[in-house]
């Protein structure tokens, strides 16, 4: 079995848990690949936390670093992270990257059919449909055609992010930011509707109800 072992390390890049491991590994019979991500090579940036009022200080991992480690893992049969608990940023941005790319399956588009929610898997990046992320920047850009969502005058859209990690099963970020408070409330409140006959700029409209 051909394994990868990735660890963000502090610069020392002493990592004894991925070094103890490949070598039990390799000793029966495995292909083992070490990776270490020195944290003198990540960025930073500063996102508004949950708390009100407050910071949160990140630790990312510029874009090309990202690209070249998801080459590294590419045909990799198994890949694991192992980091220490200051690391967790970059570990999430290395297992989301590595998911991604691996099967698709932040891609998929469901639709609801009044009774269950229908999977199309992989499908972001068909369909006239695109994505582009940033981590670093903390920036994802989505096109997603109106075809797609069965529209074509009007839209209703309520947006939020969802951490699926597991335990938290959170919503965060709701657009309109007064649909819900973050945290574990699925149930939105508010939304935009949007007019797309009109010449009416998005930033004019108003939330609803």
């Amino acid at each position: 079995m051909k394994i990868a072992l990735i660890s963000p390390t502090p610069m020392d890049h002493y990592s004894p848990c991925i070094r103890t491991l490949t070598g039990y590994l390799k000793m029966h019979g495995h292909s083992v690949r070490q990776i270490f991500l020195p944290a003198d090579t990540y960025g930073n940036r500063f996102k508004a936390s949950w708390r009100a009022d407050t910071w949160s200080h990140i630790m990312q991992m510029q874009q090309p670093m990202v690209e070249d480690l998801v080459e590294l893992v590419k045909d990799a049969d198994l890949v694991g992270v192992s980091f220490l608990t200051a690391m967790f940023d970059v570990a999430v941005q290395a297992t989301r990257a590595i998911q991604w790319s691996a099967d698709g399956s932040v891609g998929s588009l469901y639709r609801f059919n009044g009774a269950a929610w229908l999977e199309t898997a992989n499908w972001l990046g068909t369909a006239g449909s695109a994505v582009v992320e940033n981590d670093p920047a903390g920036m994802v850009e989505l096109a997603i055609p109106l075809a797609a969502l069965d529209v074509s005058t009007q839209l209703d859209l309520h947006l939020a992010w969802v951490d699926d990690r597991l335990g938290l099963d959170r919503t965060e970020g709701g657009v309109p930011a007064t649909s819900f408070a973050d945290g574990a409330d699925p149930n939105y409140a508010r939304y935009y509707r949007f007019e797309l006959a009109t010449s009416t700029v998005p930033s004019s409209y108003t939330p609803l109800p």
